[in-house]
């Protein structure tokens, strides 16, 4: 179940649907050999989100997760920290300021317990602290004028990152961001003039948490279009303020002439690597070249459009996207990871053309797909002028390719057709991803679910998992699949995070399963350890996961996948027989704890099957070649009807049923000399 692989190619395509024209050919040659450069993963580091206050849902953090376990997030930015909402300051009956951070230990308590850390964007202001009561147009009106006190701002500021530094260290907290404001260079500042108003505004936030402690890294301007960039380092470097980044925004759809202050049309995946390297070029020209550019939003669009942030054009777009602008930027903070957001009002329907990965009800888009699959390219970038292509090395010598084929929203392109020659590098194995947007499915990990018209994840084994896709496929229902070592807790945890982000799980099958045979001591032990972990701990690690979500939900079941061998011991097939005891005796136990709970736990034993279980160890002794094979339809079908009936334990078949109740009533060693006779291989049966 689980191969090594020394050397491999993995092809990574982004696919997007429109009407094909005819096929263009094309070669591109890799050459292994060919010079390369570091290629850290700049994309997937930092992403944007809904406002401050919308970390204490839930459903924000069960995207969080389901993000993080796909992509290298290890920062989230969102708005309005010191919004009302959130209750960080307000005066007294003597106007004098009153500090709570409850709020915000709950927050930053919630990113971290999640694996993240925040990049702390500095705004709105406080209603009571402001100079007049100037809104901006968002549902949820934050306020965005200067304050009436500079001095008060200054102490709000510094009580606030004083208390991060005491709650959290300064270890830590030294590691986080600080951007003072969001695009004040629009309508969230309402200072006049807007840039003098701003740098009266940064230069008081820097030196405030400078003064708490100097390794806190503060920076600006946090503009839309890419704008005033050599003015704030210049205003920085003139007046003596701190800075330890420069962060700015373009999303596809900004103009020319916003950005550059032309008349030129620059196409939407050409946009924002432009404005990257303008910025970019900005910085190497200022007296502060070594500056870090953090890419504080993006997207391919700054509107809501279902036929953009919602449609498979994303894919595509990303890939131009990344590979336009590495080198230029050390960080660019994708707008959004989730559509738990509410800047135009509370979200009314699922796809909507939010910004996030996941639509409301974490259900994944298209560009959740590929951001999983870009997360898979290398560390490393090999040279190469290919369009539409990223060439990657791996850590471990593995070679990981991106192909794309990129059309305007509207636009029919060709089908492309590339050719890839490799040269200077021995590949053993290749495999192929190619992103689905048939992403609205649940978990079930059993075949046949989805005759019943329910969707399926279906884990197992890549070589099968194609095939059973196909047949699926072709008959018109809904099917993911994900390959993953279940031996392995890594394997396992992604199997969870895939289920979570695909929604709520109704019917967990745990129906993976290794098996050996033969007498034990001939055994290789670390292929019976892995039996054991494949058929007990991530039966159990799965169910663990899974089940919280159901009960709390008052609905859904576990199918466990047991056999005929878990009713009695079963020389020369030990431990096998034992693993399926255990299913047994566990998949009772849960039944009765969860009887009046609304989720139902039946554990189905048949004989044996004519699956790929026994293809390494085949079936020992004269049961292998006497007792009768059941089709796995067969099972299947008897698995949902002890489901749907509310069975607790269901045996498949009537041989297999009299051998269950016969055994009951047999004396156990007679039992165990029985089954030795029956599983014993023919030179090791005894006597």
């Amino acid at each position: 179940m689980h191969t090594t692989i020394l050397r491999s190619i993995a092809l990574v395509s982004l696919t997007l649907a429109a009407a094909p024209l005819p096929a263009q050919v094309e070669s591109i040659t890799v050459d292994a050999a060919a010079p390369t450069q570091p290629f850290p993963h700049f994309w997937e580091r930092m992403f944007g989100s809904g406002r401050a206050v919308l970390s204490l849902r839930e459903s924000y953090r069960e995207d969080l997760r389901a993000v993080r376990a796909v992509t290298a997030v290890a920062y989230v930015r969102f708005h309005a920290i010191l919004h009302d909402e959130v209750g960080v300051y307000s005066e007294d009956s003597k106007g004098e300021p009153v500090y709570n951070f409850s709020y915000i230990d709950q927050i930053y308590d919630g990113l971290l317990a999640n694996g993240v850390r925040p990049l702390i964007e500095l705004g709105f202001m406080p209603r009571q602290l402001a100079g007049a009561d100037i809104r901006q147009s968002f549902w949820y009106r934050p306020v965005v004028a200067p304050p009436k006190d500079y001095g008060r701002w200054d102490a709000l500021i510094g009580a606030f990152a004083g208390h991060l530094v005491e709650r959290y260290g300064i270890g830590e907290v030294s590691r986080w961001y600080f951007e003072v404001w969001n695009e004040p260079n629009l309508d969230f500042w309402g200072g006049e003039p807007r840039q003098s108003t701003y740098w009266t505004l940064y230069d008081h936030t820097a030196r405030a948490l400078k003064a708490v402690d100097p390794r806190l890294r503060v920076g600006g301007p946090a503009t839309a279009q890419a704008a005033w960039v050599p003015a704030f380092i210049e205003h920085c470097e003139h007046e003596h303020v701190p800075v330890d980044f420069v962060s700015t925004h373009v999303y596809g759809d900004d103009t020319a002439q916003d950005v550059f202050g032309t008349k030129e049309r620059i196409p939407r995946e050409r946009m924002v690597c432009r404005a990257v390297q303008k910025v970019h070029a900005e910085i190497q020209a200022s007296a502060r070249p070594s500056l870090p550019l953090i890419w504080t939003e993006f997207n391919a669009t700054f509107a809501n459009h279902p036929e953009i942030t919602d449609a498979l054009y994303m894919g595509p777009w990303l890939g131009e996207t990344i590979r336009q602008c590495d080198g230029l930027v050390q960080d660019m903070s994708y707008w959004t990871f989730s559509d738990v957001f509410e800047e135009q009002g509370v979200v009314k329907t699922p796809f909507y053309g939010g910004f996030g990965l996941l639509a409301a009800g974490g259900i994944p888009k298209p560009a959740f797909n590929a951001f999983a699959l870009l997360h898979q390219l290398g560390e490393q970038r090999l040279a190469s002028a290919a369009e539409g292509a990223l060439l990657t090395r791996r850590a471990d010598g593995a070679l990981v390719i991106a192909l794309w084929n990129y059309a305007d929203i509207g636009a029919t392109s060709p089908i492309r057709k590339v050719t890839l020659t490799v040269k200077n590098f021995d590949a053993r194995t290749a495999s192929v991803s190619i992103t689905s947007p048939l992403a609205l499915t649940r978990a079930a990990s059993c075949d046949n679910r989805s005759e019943r018209g329910q969707p399926v994840l279906a884990v197992g084994r890549a070589e099968r998992l194609s095939q059973l896709a196909a047949r699926v496929r072709a008959s018109g229902e809904v099917i993911e699949t994900l390959a993953a070592d279940l031996a392995t807790p890594e394997g396992v945890e992604m199997v969870v995070a895939r289920a979570r982000a695909l929604g709520d799980v109704e019917l967990l099958v745990n129906n993976a399963g290794l098996s050996t045979s033969g007498p034990f001591l001939d055994q290789s032990a670390d292929r019976e350890i892995e039996s054991i972990r494949v058929n007990v701990e991530a039966l159990y690690r799965l169910t663990r996961a899974i089940l919280p979500g159901m009960v709390a939900r008052n609905r859904g079941g576990v199918l466990n996948i047991a056999s005929i061998v878990a009713f009695q011991a079963i020389p020369y097939w030990t431990t096998y027989a034992a693993t399926k005891a255990f299913v047994l005796a566990f998949g009772e136990g849960l039944a009765y704890e969860l009887r009046d709970s609304g989720v139902r736990v039946v554990t189905v034993c048949p004989g044996f099957t004519s699956t790929g279980l026994y293809a390494d160890s085949g079936v020992p002794g004269l049961a292998g070649r006497l007792l009768p094979f059941a089709k796995p339809e067969t099972v299947v079908r008897a698995a949902l009807a002890a489901y749907d009936a509310g069975r607790v334990v269901q045996v498949v078949g009537f041989v297999n049923q009299l051998l269950a109740v016969s055994g009951a009533l047999t004396p156990r060693f007679v039992l165990r000399w029985l089954m030795a006779q029956m599983f014993a291989p023919t030179a090791a049966r005894p006597g």
